[in-house]
């Protein structure tokens, strides 16, 4: 149906075509801009949502990274209905035919394969398999450029050659005439003209050259002609050009045929790329917009967070607003003019119109929107001299039409109803209006500088407020929308900010109604207090977005020391396994030098060997000890004098203080620690030492102490003492054993360097006294020589 001037003038208020434009310009196909634009509202919410569905298979598909494998098409519905008829179709149109059938065939797989995430998406880009025929065809007879390829049949390819012939043969001997009438040519060349081909002789040559003559140069000393002599070959290569082109006329025919008989399933397919064309630039817009599928409202009204103007909602500066209004309910929004009043009714309408279309929204999670089955606004001047109506009066007559239609599940939006006309008439129209378009079921939202309108929320509880923000401070509208309260029109400021001179506004304030200075100055001081709320809730916001992105920070650095300290053990463990393989080589390749050793000797290496590697083994109590935390203790041992295991630091201590808002004190050496309850467990009560084989072999290495692995060297375990002072640097060193205690790290490395050997001395004789480092020494070649020390935390 088509839509009424009443319709068309409420989508052009709305800038509904303006919406369409923009998502048209997403599409990659005339065809798909085309089924873009003649977007309509569905005549019902059963196909609104449907559609809604579909769009939301689509947004979800491209969040997955798999978009719809759309192309540019030419339109072909001409050269189908041509086909139909008999007609024998171009090499250009079948090229471009087998191109919408090679992509219909690609979306039709890539449906497929997506089938259960996107059942609806299927569906609608489902085509006949037997079009893949058709298709090949096609692709295999016709170039890219619309010529017939010589393999499309014997005939074709016999025809090509011989046409190539001729022409080789008909320059060669036009050659041959250029040498021989060099003396009457102007020149060594031959043309071709309309075809034919032709010497360039001289008006004033010595002798004919017999041919014919098929025009001359401007000036007339030029004669274009046919030499006599290529007319056989002439004659011949017009023959086998025709027998040519009735071979490919065959070709062509067959393939318009087979068109033909597929006409309704190749339409079919031209219009599954037109509608993924279409999906896709619909997806693309809503993703450059931030839309999201807006569920509809089951109650009937609209429920708005971080509305957005559709047309604005990919610029940076627009400001989000939330609100409710039920079914059948009026709001009525004021504010200063360039307030943002008439854009936020823009909003409203636009969201009423792209729901009814299925289309995604501008609006946070948590939003819903009902199906409205007709959108009317007035936004604009309708004054119409050729009518002879003012302003007023042609405002009154789309109002009556208006009415005619307002009933349940139609929107009504109206900017400055009944304006333009004595105030007090004009208030009351409108209040009279607004309670009959509410009292019909429709759903109305007006703007408004009318008090008496204003307080029509106050009397009536189908009617809710609305504001529009202004900073009298700043002296300029915030853009934000208040549901819930009304807002002076604030006409005065407005006008002295836009260079109406001061004095003439004060003056101005003063003729006010007292009544009227003391409601502005109520309603200012309203506005400058929740200007301060918001830019408070603003600031609270940020803090919370700074603390949450520190939080994160700190998890990620926490999870990357953790990442940290497990790579570093399970290098120690693949280093000791690395060790006992190489032991086990060894052992295998001196066999043979310890034949003359007693057997009970081998077997007693071999068994020392076994046992160590049990030890150390994945799964053994070595490795349960590094990956398992130790279980904490229950309250009845945690009593002054109890020895416990804090889990985090990986030491014993004695309690000294028993338990207090969830911590107990513990002494740890040297250090008197507040430690929580949870990381307080059982002491392990012995130190369990890999088990050392025995044997003549190994009496002398029995005294010998157990070698400690060196922690794996990194910058996070590396303390750089160059160029501090002495007592600066063991002020450090205290801090760095701390930072290793609280990150749980096994030990660390001290770079001194060698100098004097001042600071060496001192730092080895500090951490020799220290109470948390359970051991040092210098570092070996391999961990960087003597300008290092190793140490490792722990008890003693």
């Amino acid at each position: 149906m088509e839509p009424t001037p009443d319709e068309l003038r409420s989508l052009s208020d709305l800038e509904w075509p303006e919406l369409l434009r923009r998502m048209a310009s997403l599409a990659v196909s005339e065809a798909g801009q085309g089924r873009v634009l003649a977007l309509e509202p569905a005549p019902d919410a059963s196909l609104a949502q449907q559609r809604q569905t579909t769009l939301g298979e689509v947004l979800g598909l491209i969040s997955m990274g798999s978009p719809l494998p759309v192309r540019r098409i030419e339109k072909i519905g001409d050269a189908v209905l041509r086909a139909e008829k008999g007609g024998i179709l171009s090499g250009e149109e079948l090229h471009a035919l087998g191109r919408v059938l090679d992509v219909s065939l690609e979306l039709a797989r890539f449906g497929r394969s997506h089938q259960e995430l996107a059942p609806n998406v299927a569906r609608a880009l489902e085509v006949d398999a037997a079009l893949a025929e058709i298709s090949q065809s096609i692709a295999f007879k016709i170039e890219a450029d619309g010529r017939v390829h010589e393999r499309a049949s014997a005939g074709v390819r016999d025809g090509r050659r011989e046409v190539h012939d001729l022409n080789r043969r008909i320059k060669r001997e036009l050659d041959e005439l250029i040498g021989r009438h060099r003396e009457a040519l102007q020149d060594s060349y031959y043309a071709e003209r309309e075809g034919r081909f032709v010497l360039p002789v001289r008006s004033d040559a010595p002798y004919r050259v017999e041919g014919a003559v098929l025009g001359s140069s401007a000036s007339g000393a030029t004669l274009y002609v046919e030499p006599r002599e290529l007319s056989p070959l002439l004659n011949k290569l017009r023959l086998a050009e025709e027998r040519l082109r009735r071979e490919e006329e065959l070709v062509r025919r067959e393939l318009s045929d087979a068109v033909a008989q597929s006409a309704e399933e190749v339409g079919l397919a031209a219009d599954v790329c037109e509608f993924a064309d279409f999906l896709a630039a619909c997806a693309s817009f809503a993703h450059k917009i931030g839309a999201l599928v807006t569920p509809f409202g089951s109650d009937g009204g609209l429920r708005l967070l971080g509305a957005r103007h559709p047309l604005l909602a990919d610029q940076g500066f627009v400001v989000p607003f939330d609100g409710e209004l039920g079914q059948g309910r009026g709001l009525i929004l004021s504010g200063p003019n360039a307030g943002g009043k008439t854009v936020t009714l823009k909003t409203l309408g636009l969201f009423a119109l792209m729901q009814a279309c299925g289309l995604p929204l501008p609006l946070a999670p948590g939003s819903s929107i009902p199906f409205f089955s007709k959108v009317m606004s007035d936004i604009g001047d309708d004054q119409s001299l050729f009518r002879s109506l003012s302003t007023f009066s042609g405002h009154v007559q789309r109002v009556s039409r208006m009415l005619e239609q307002a009933a349940p599940g139609v929107m009504i939006l109206f900017d400055e109803l009944m304006a333009g006309t004595d105030p007090m008439e004009g208030s009351a129209l409108a209040i009279a209006l607004a309670g009959e378009f509410v009292d019909r079921g429709a759903t109305l939202v007006v703007t408004t500088h009318y008090e008496a309108l204003k307080s029509l929320a106050e009397a009536d509880a189908r009617f809710q407020n609305a504001a529009v923000g202004f900073d009298f401070e700043k002296m300029r509208p915030t853009f934000e929308v208040h549901f819930g309260r009304a807002a002076g029109s604030s006409a005065l400021i407005v006008a002295e900010r836009h260079g109406l001179d001061a004095a003439l506004v004060e003056r101005a304030r003063q003729l006010l109604p007292e009544v009227l200075v003391r409601i502005e100055a109520d309603r200012k001081a309203a506005e400058a207090m929740l200007v301060s709320v918001s830019e408070q809730k603003r600031a609270i916001e940020q803090e919370l977005l700074r603390q949450r992105q520190k939080t994160e920070s700190l998890e990620r650095e926490q999870e990357r020391l953790r990442e940290a300290r497990r790579r570093a053990l399970v290098d120690e463990s693949d280093a000791l396994r690395q060790g006992l393989r190489e032991a086990r080589r060894e052992l295998d390749k001196r066999r043979d030098e310890l034949k003359a050793a007693s057997p009970g000797t081998l077997s007693e290496i071999e068994r020392g060997l076994s046992e160590a590697a049990r030890v150390i083994a994945i799964g053994s109590d070595v490795d349960k000890s590094l990956r398992s935390p130790v279980k904490s203790g229950s309250p009845a041992e945690l009593a002054p004098g109890s020895r416990v295991r804090v889990n985090s630091l990986g030491f014993e201590g004695e309690i000294l203080e028993g338990p207090s808002k969830g911590s107990v004190r513990v002494l740890a050496g040297g250090l008197k620690l507040w430690v929580p309850v949870s990381d307080v467990g059982r002491p392990s009560g012995k130190t369990e030492k890999i088990a050392k084989p025995s044997g003549a072999g190994w009496a002398k290495r029995e005294s010998a102490p157990l070698v400690q692995s060196a922690p794996l060297r990194t910058d996070d375990v590396t303390l750089d003492l160059r160029g501090h002072r002495v007592e600066a640097a063991l002020a450090d060193l205290d801090r760095f054993i701390d930072g290793l205690l609280l990150r749980r790290e096994p030990g660390g490395y001290v770079l001194h360097g060698h100098g004097t050997g001042a600071m060496k001395e001192a730092v080895r004789a500090h951490l020799a006294g220290h109470p948390v480092v359970s051991s040092s020494r210098p570092a070996e070649k391999g961990e960087g020589g003597d300008a290092f020390t190793v140490l490792w935390v722990g008890p003693r």
